[in-house]
């Protein structure tokens, strides 16, 4: 079984609240299965893990029972694709929380599995979105004029 994140760098965004703010991003997943039986693949074993020196760290991890995802089966021979969605508070009261004092870096996911064990990822990065990263994504936007 494989599991793959589609892309090698993924833009998250910033939701402030009166009390609290909230990192969220969309991680597009790709899982393959490649074993001769069903494999049951459930959002709510997923992690985001930075490196640590040579180790991996956890940074997130879905809160379940608010997340509200059933387990997805996988057929022999069949690959699913997925949109995962990340919301981590990374100020104020709230959870799950953003468990790295900063968000732009390399991240790997990691997948907890009862047949296989825990499977990791290919890495990926992580940018905040601020204005010139979206300038630099759209030349369409323009720049108000500096006084």
């Amino acid at each position: 079984m494989t599991l793959a994140v589609t892309v090698d760098t993924i833009i998250a965004g910033l939701n402030t609240g009166a009390s609290a703010t909230f990192l969220q991003l969309t991680i597009p997943v790709a899982i393959h299965n490649g074993q001769t039986v069903p494999v049951s693949v459930d959002f709510c074993l997923a992690s985001l893990e930075e490196p640590s020196g040579t180790a991996w760290k956890t940074v997130w991890a879905p809160i379940c029972f608010l997340e509200g995802n059933a387990p997805s089966t996988i057929a022999p021979g069949e690959t699913k694709t997925f949109q995962w969605q990340v919301a981590a508070a990374i100020s104020g009261p709230g959870n799950p929380t953003w468990g790295s004092p900063v968000v732009n870096g390399t991240y790997r996911l990691s997948l907890a599995t009862a047949a296989l064990g825990t499977l990791s990822s290919n890495t990926f990065s992580v940018n905040l979105l601020t204005t010139s990263t979206a300038a630099a994504l759209d030349y369409s936007i323009q720049r108000p004029p500096r006084n």
